[in-house]
């Protein structure tokens, strides 16, 4: 239960950081740039969630919280296609809004 908990506020903190960074998290292997536009852009958005401690250990690495926003970034995907193979033959009108969302 705990581990679930864990993980649904990772996703959240994960989510608030790649709103800032949609285009560039594609790229972080690919691009010495990237990762320091990402490492900035984590750093400047950790002084807007008002310096919370609960995110302090992420957001004191930027490196790490950057490669750990892209693995996320793939797991979603992974999610996502699995939800579209699921409904791909007979998609629902409320499936195509939720899937539209999350593309």
């Amino acid at each position: 239960r705990v581990a679930c908990y864990k993980k649904g506020q990772d996703r959240v903190l994960n989510r608030y950081f790649q709103e800032g960074l949609k285009g560039l998290i594609g790229n972080l292997g690919l691009a010495d740039e990237n990762l320091e536009e990402c490492q900035k852009s984590v750093v400047g958005n950790y002084t807007k969630l008002k310096k919370d401690r609960r995110y302090f250990a992420k957001c004191h690495r930027p490196t790490e919280l950057c490669y750990e926003l892209l693995d996320d970034v793939i797991l979603q995907s992974e999610e996502l296609e699995v939800v579209l193979n699921l409904r791909r033959d007979f998609p629902r009108k409320e499936d195509c809004v939720e899937l539209k969302e999350k593309c």
